[in-house]
């Protein structure tokens, strides 16, 4: 049993395991993931004579936490293959891994987050689905199916200036969404007013139900239009936002999951981790943290 960096010819045995152990979640993701994003990231492994046993691979961002810029490290794709489930490989990977990350942050999603407590990950971003009621607004007839990273990425830095915490985006990463949408089906969509551009959001169609991923607005009004416009001929609306903003409770009608964002602190003395950790824990108000890479 070996742990090493992933080679290029690992490339296409780690894009058939993705696509075995992703294969309910895919939805175009795997080839996207593959062809755009594989081959620029850090890629670990466990491998015996004969195949690959475990695997996961790691993104680097920077998170803003009160003015302050932190790197941060999000691991995706965490699997083992099959057959080697439960025999303590993919603790093998992450004993070995996390202490080479040297970013003040590591970050992790899962479908069962507690199995990443003992490496030192705590749930600190929480994300809610909710149902919402069909909402009626005059101006919906100014939204438009458009994608414009320039015009994007000024609404959301509109509205995270005031965020204590959230990612640090830049036209690279709405560069990467607008392709990401070519491969998923995944739509978007911009309220103008005056010719000036109010909101935007991002959705899928599911027919007779609409997920709404991702919803930035200048003032609340705005982002009503925008939910008028998805919910027009009376199609089911779900909006994810996280826990604690409470903008649309007159129009929730129910929750239906919550979608956890695991943190590791790496207490590095030269970037004032510690001090983040203790702000972190303290504040939970004031976040917007809606990364799935």
């Amino acid at each position: 049993m070996r742990i090493t960096k992933a080679k290029s010819k690992d490339k296409k045995e780690i894009y058939d395991l993705w696509k075995s152990y992703f294969s309910d979640d895919d939805g175009g993701y795997t080839d996207f993931f593959f062809s755009y994003d594989y081959d620029n990231l850090e890629s670990y492994l466990i491998r015996n004579e004969s195949e690959i046993i475990s695997c996961l691979q790691i993104f680097y961002h920077k998170l803003v936490w009160r003015e302050r810029i932190y790197d941060y490290a999000f691991i995706v794709g965490v699997l083992t293959s099959r057959k080697y489930r439960n025999q303590g490989y993919m603790k093998a990977l992450l004993d070995s891994v996390l202490p080479k990350i040297k970013t003040s942050l590591t970050l992790i999603q899962g479908y069962k987050t507690e199995i990443y407590y003992p490496f030192g990950f705590s749930p600190y971003f929480t994300q809610k689905q909710i149902l919402i009621k069909t909402i009626d607004d005059n101006k919906a007839d100014k939204v438009i199916e458009d994608f414009n990273c320039e015009i994007m990425l000024e609404l959301y830095q509109e509205f995270t200036k005031d965020k204590n915490g959230y990612r640090l985006r830049d036209p690279a990463y709405y560069k990467r969404l607008e392709y990401l949408n070519e491969n998923t089906g995944d739509k978007s969509i911009i309220y103008y007013e005056n010719e000036s551009a109010l909101a935007y959001a991002l959705y899928s169609n599911s027919g007779k139900k609409v997920e709404i991923t991702e919803l930035i607005y200048s003032d609340i009004k705005s982002a009503r239009v925008l939910l008028a416009y998805l919910g027009k001929d009376k199609r089911e609306l779900s909006l994810k936002l996280m826990k604690e903003d409470e903008s649309f409770k007159k129009e929730t009608l129910s929750q239906e999951k919550e979608y956890l964002t695991l943190v590791r602190f790496n207490n590095h003395e030269k970037d004032h981790t510690h001090d983040l950790q203790m702000e972190m824990t303290k504040r939970k108000e004031g976040l917007f943290f809606n990364e799935i890479d």
